[in-house]
């Protein structure tokens, strides 16, 4: 990609050049934003989530009604535990629990999902009280 700078702005050949009254908006958004160490605690949460779906579907040979069927569900009520020491309580973790337990239905990536549910929500509810 080919770069011209002069005038303090970029001008990219292949896309017309940004109005000069956009860089206070974009500059106020990304300051806005929440940054990544605010949260530091969705972030972990993002990570037991992901891993434990991840470690559930990469394993589940393992863990389909075998000998280690209840490390799985000992797995899963732990991250629930983890889950809820880092976010607090919320309603979306018990349906991520039962669909963890029940054999098949933890193939889909529950715990994720109930951790961007939880997020998403704190990260907006916190954005419109500012």
């Amino acid at each position: 990609m080919h770069v011209i700078v002069g005038d303090s702005e970029a001008k990219y050949p292949s896309s017309p050049a940004m109005p000069r009254n956009l860089y206070p908006v974009l500059v106020m958004r990304a300051l806005d934003s929440p940054s990544p160490s605010r949260f530091p605690e969705h972030r972990l949460a993002w990570l037991v989530a992901i891993a434990a779906d991840a470690f559930q579907i990469v394993g589940l040979p393992f863990f389909v009604e075998g000998v280690l069927s209840p490390v799985n569900a000992i797995l899963d009520v732990i991250v629930a535990v983890v889950l809820t020491r880092l976010l607090g309580w919320h309603w979306a973790f018990l349906p991520g629990l039962i669909g963890e337990l029940i054999p098949g239905l933890d193939l889909f990536p529950t715990w994720t999902a109930a951790v961007f549910y939880v997020t998403s929500r704190r990260v907006l509810r916190d954005r419109t009280a500012k």
